[in-house]
């Protein structure tokens, strides 16, 4: 994978966490109650870091969607 391939996935990741958490009107400390994972570090997957794959679990089964 290409380094610009890869900023554009962890971007789209950070985004499809926003509209998932809007979608079901949750707030980011909701989402974080959920997953027991901290406000500020949901906030910086929404902004573009990469989640580490302990935490993309935890947000996925939160939403109820699959892992691929």
């Amino acid at each position: 994978m290409f380094w610009a391939e890869f900023v554009l996935l962890t971007s789209m990741i950070g985004e499809l966490i926003r509209i998932e958490r809007k979608m079901r009107n949750w707030t980011q400390q909701d989402l974080a109650n959920k997953t027991k994972i901290k406000q500020p570090v949901i906030a910086r997957y929404e902004k573009g870091q990469q989640p580490s794959s302990k935490n993309l679990l935890a947000i996925s089964k939160a939403f109820n969607l699959p892992v691929e």
